[in-house]
């Protein structure tokens, strides 16, 4: 038996232990920690009347093995999904604009994201997704997939901002796409198949905790001199032996 709490179109609690939930057409919202107390939840189908999926929904929610979205979603909170382990695939092909920061934390079994609609996304939405092999951006519109990786683009449509690469896919030495200019915050954090990487001379920002516990990365070269690190950047490396940077001329 599910027991659903709805005021005003937001489902605000959900309680019960069935296996496969169907959330109520009509529901608008789903709310802050809506699932906290659900149980054995395995497969969710989102309605396409939901339009936003707020912070924490479904966070720790370790037995979801399949979430079918069927409409467009102008919001997914901060972590509303973290710690999804059982998830293997990813698909908000219907269209998703917001995707706030860490939303999908440690959903480290999925393989494929499927993206369209999007307007922005937090660097950090898919830190710990570490068995990604491939990021596919379905329509045109402000992000872009090179070579399997999630790309901002500027207002000329050329790479901007690396979001995040596609970490199960990740070479030994992978190649940012040329013209980046910054590479985003946990970009490469928990790679552990990296182990020397080159930073283009385009790229004049390294965020925060960009590769962050990339446990074999041995040598990076910086080829702007004037390129700024972010905090923690290359924490928990721990066979990192250098990082070169370019002497200015």
């Amino acid at each position: 038996m599910i027991e659903f709490t709805i005021t005003d179109g937001i489902l605000t609690e959900a309680v019960g232990d069935e296996p496969v939930v169907v959330i109520p057409d009509g529901v608008s919202e789903i709310g802050r920690r809506a699932f906290e107390e659900y149980k054995n939840l395995e497969e969710l189908t989102i309605p396409e009347s939901v339009r936003v999926i707020d912070d924490y929904a479904f966070r720790g929610k370790g037995s979801i093995k399949r979430i079918n979205f069927c409409g467009a979603l102008e919001r997914i909170g901060t972590r509303a999904f973290q710690g999804c382990i059982s998830l293997r695939e990813l698909d908000l092909s219907r269209g998703v604009a917001v995707i706030e920061d860490e939303a999908f934390y440690a959903c480290n079994l999925v393989k494929q994201i499927k993206l369209a609609g999007l307007r922005d996304v937090a660097e950090s939405a898919f830190v710990g997704c570490t068995s990604v092999n491939d990021i596919t951006v379905l329509d045109v519109c402000g992000y872009a997939s090179i070579d399997g990786a999630l790309y901002k683009l500027d207002s000329e449509g050329k790479p901007e901002v690396l979001v995040q690469f596609p970490i199960a896919k990740v070479k030994l030495n992978p190649v940012i796409a040329e013209g980046t200019r910054a590479i985003g915050r946990n970009a490469f954090s928990y790679s552990h198949i990296i182990c020397f990487i080159t930073i283009p001379e385009t790229v004049t920002a390294i965020g925060s905790e960009a590769f962050l516990g990339c446990a074999n990365l041995m040598s990076v070269d910086i080829l702007n001199p004037d390129a700024k690190i972010g905090v923690f950047t290359f924490d928990e490396c721990r066979s990192l032996n250098e990082v070169n940077r370019a002497k200015k001329s």
